[in-house]
């Protein structure tokens, strides 16, 4: 009978996990305006914003690119800012909105970003930054 009652405890926790990271993932949002951001995301029933300027962004990389034939299927992305803080960005909509605001307003933390491909990727002969390109053509014609 407790082993029972351990597994359906179990069950009812790995269920709660699941649905609060679909929760968070569905919550998280990016707005821009002329480099100044505001990310809103869901910590652990709580929501939370933080507000920061594409100039106090020291980095930022790719964290995971899911492609298919010329187009990204998903993108993540982390920026590291300049008082320690890491933000991750989980939808591919806000990783072209936080690229396409770093090409307009600061192109030489795009290239940066750009130079940080995995090198792995370059030799396969995937033109990661011209995809990138295309990715915010897209975004601008389709907003």
């Amino acid at each position: 009978m407790v082993v029972i009652v351990i597994l359906w405890v179990l069950i009812i926790l790995f269920w709660a996990k699941k649905f609060l990271k679909h929760l968070a993932y569905k919550v998280e949002k990016l707005e821009e305006l002329d480099g100044e951001f505001i990310y809103t995301s869901l910590k652990v029933l709580r929501k939370k914003s933080e507000y920061f300027h594409i100039n106090e962004v020291e980095m930022a990389y790719i964290s995971k690119m899911v492609m298919t034939q010329n187009f990204f299927k998903s993108l993540s992305m982390s920026i590291l800012l300049k008082d320690s803080y890491t933000i991750k960005l989980q939808k591919k909509k806000d990783c072209i909105l936080f690229l396409k605001s770093c090409k307009e307003n600061e192109p030489e933390l795009f290239n940066k970003i750009l130079g940080a491909v995995p090198i792995g990727i370059k030799m396969i002969g995937i033109d990661i930054p011209e995809m990138i390109e295309k990715e915010i053509e897209d975004y601008k014609n389709n907003k």
